[in-house]
């Protein structure tokens, strides 16, 4: 039934559908916030379908304009205007309130219930939706939905927003709310008045062809789009700052994909976690972002969590050039073999845990290359064994005789023996953007065999 009421929701509501007709549309809109005089202006699109349209706001300072003339060509009149939160706040709801549907699918279960708010309304969302969110937040994915008995939007709702529509009127075979109004946690933040709805006329046509001047704009990826495909990864370093201060999160970092696959980051970050974040992701590649068959450059956000634990690449991308963390190993045999070496050479241990994704892994290799001396000092004292982690295999049963790791690369030293000894973050063993001589002349020392 829930399915049922959503598909019937989706034939009636809104503006926009496959079929539609040209229609030229105007609403006034204001803003509010935090009790000061609200921000006023107008949306007026010109819409010939779903890839074919123009949109125009008017503030008091400034009038610009974005055109669509196909999935992957899209153009604007400047650069600097906030239209995404005006398209979020004010167009979307008003010319297609059921974007986000497009998440919702036919396998997930959802659930259905009868509301009393002045009249009858049906209402319908998805059970559990956090299971199928891939880490982004469900209320922004499946919001609540409730229906009238003509299968007419009229709420929307997360657990901290609510967006109401009124003032139904059938225009073309669809029904159109004039009246809409956005609050988040108690307070009114968006309400828009559409004052004029019309088909499109010949002039009107004229219109949705982009100005001259027009800035050609990469495809804008939605959560409803495919997401793009990592081919190599790298770890971000935790802030020595950040790490002292327990700061943990998800941060969300703006970028552009180029059509090679590589990442340009777009946005300035806010904080020390955003900038660890932005300096690997800068690193990272994907495959060519691709609408309709053509390669595109792609703007989208890339999260990057900070949970106290190892980054780990996603399942599947491919990692650089062999460094010596081979995903094949076992490190169970590669130990046996490491004691029979220390004993014989009466030599100490170390294992040195990282991967080929992990960028500081091989600031570490080259560290070492280019400082012979410390190089010379580490393998006439310890035999050095390379254990992978990774997607490929994180080797868990083996890391889990050992102390938990903050980050990678990360170092036990093991007597001859394999008796464990230290665990060293090696963290501690930096000096600006690389490792430090003194440091790692007195760890080696500090841990040589006496």
């Amino acid at each position: 039934m829930a399915h049922s009421i959503l598909e019937s929701g989706l034939r009636v509501t809104g503006l926009t559908s496959s079929d539609g007709k040209p229609w030229h549309m105007k609403a006034d809109y204001q803003l509010f916030n935090e009790g000061k005089p609200p921000d006023t202006g107008t949306v007026e699109e010109w819409w010939a379908g779903p890839d074919n349209w123009r949109r125009t706001y008017v503030t008091k300072d400034t009038t610009w304009t974005e055109w669509s003339q196909g999935r992957a060509h899209q153009f604007q009149s400047s650069k600097g205007f906030y239209y995404e939160y005006l398209d979020l706040r004010v167009a979307w709801p008003l010319i297609m309130p059921m974007y986000q549907t497009r998440n919702f699918k036919p396998e997930y279960p959802m659930d259905f219930k009868q509301v009393s708010a002045g009249v009858t309304l049906n209402c319908v969302s998805v059970i559990k939706p956090l299971r199928y969110a891939d880490g982004l937040n469900p209320d922004f994915l499946f919001p609540k939905l409730c229906y009238d008995a003509g299968h007419r939007l009229r709420f929307m709702g997360t657990s901290d927003t609510t967006v109401t529509f009124n003032k139904y009127q059938m225009f073309q075979d669809r029904a159109v709310a004039y009246k809409m109004e956005v609050i988040v946690l108690g307070e009114k933040r968006s309400s828009a008045d559409i004052t004029l709805l019309e088909p499109l006329g010949p002039d009107g046509e004229a219109l949705l062809k982009p100005d001259e001047k027009a800035i050609p704009q990469p495809f804008a990826i939605q959560v409803w789009d495919p997401q793009p495909v990592p081919v190599y990864q790298v770890a971000a370093v935790y802030p020595m700052a950040a790490l002292q201060n327990h700061q943990l999160g998800t941060v969300m970092v703006p970028a552009l994909i180029d059509k090679d696959g590589r990442v340009k980051v777009t946005g300035f970050p806010p904080n020390l976690l955003a900038q660890a974040a932005a300096d690997a992701i800068k690193r990272w590649r994907y495959e060519p972002y691709k609408v309709d068959g053509e390669t595109v450059e792609a703007a989208t956000r890339i999260s990057y969590t900070f949970d106290g634990y190892p980054f780990v690449p996603q399942t599947g991308v491919k990692v650089a050039a062999a460094g010596g963390y081979d995903p094949r190993r076992d490190p169970e045999n590669d130990l046996k073999d490491a004691i029979a070496s220390a004993t014989q050479a009466h030599k100490r241990i170390l294992l040195e845990v990282g991967g080929d994704w992990c960028i500081w892994c091989k600031y570490m290799d080259k560290f070492f290359d280019a400082h012979h001396d410390l190089q010379a000092m580490r393998d006439s004292n310890f035999v050095t064994v390379k254990v992978n982690m990774s997607s490929e295999n994180s080797n868990v049963d083996f890391l889990h005789k050992f102390p938990k790791i903050a980050g990678y690369p990360h170092i036990f030293v093991l007597d001859a023996d394999g008796k464990f000894l230290q665990s060293q973050d090696t963290n501690l063993l930096e000096s600006g953007n690389g490792y430090s001589a003194g440091k790692v002349r007195d760890f080696l020392t500090q841990w040589k065999p006496s």
